[in-house]
């Protein structure tokens, strides 16, 4: 539990049921974040070690790639960035990373396609989130809308133990 003191005075210990019944009460765990409460969470790791254990993971629960139009950008909101600056990280080898990798348990690939000219970039970028998604090995479910899937794709999708 965190320490709480006032001046050079300790305070009592909040035992950790409190504090996970409040963030139950912002974000029940039974479903996905949303953009607000993307937000709430991510502040409130940065208070303290115990409330970053408790809320990185709820953050990281559930990561989206999409692609944009004629550009492979991620394009969508909070849970496209989060899993794309992800994916960069673990490619990066970086042991955060890695160990958030552990909390996705969702993942959608949304966009993936070439159109008649290509993507350059695409190939590389979809690289680096199939490698970030192979150490993402809790994933649970995958969802896949509007995308070309290539075989490399469903290499790392046999790998994930826990679909």
């Amino acid at each position: 539990a965190p320490e709480r003191r006032t001046g050079n005075r300790d305070l009592r210990t909040i035992p950790n049921e409190i504090y996970l019944t409040i963030l139950e009460d912002i974000a029940p765990t039974s479903g996905k974040l949303s953009p607000e409460q993307v937000e709430i969470f991510i502040n409130l790791s940065l208070v303290c070690r115990l409330f970053g254990n408790l809320c990185l993971p709820r953050v990281f629960e559930y990561v989206e790639f999409v692609f944009g139009a004629r550009i492979p950008l991620p394009v969508r909101g909070d849970s496209a960035s989060r899993g794309s600056t992800l994916c960069h990280h673990i490619a990066a080898k970086e042991p955060l990373a890695l160990a958030l990798a552990q909390c996705v348990g969702v993942c959608h690939l949304t966009n993936w396609r070439r159109g008649r000219d290509g993507w350059p970039g695409l190939r590389t970028l979809s690289q680096i989130y199939l490698t970030g998604m192979a150490r993402m090995k809790n994933i649970r479910k995958v969802g896949i809308l509007y995308s070309n899937v290539e075989i490399a794709l469903w290499d790392v999708i046999a790998t994930l133990e826990s679909l």
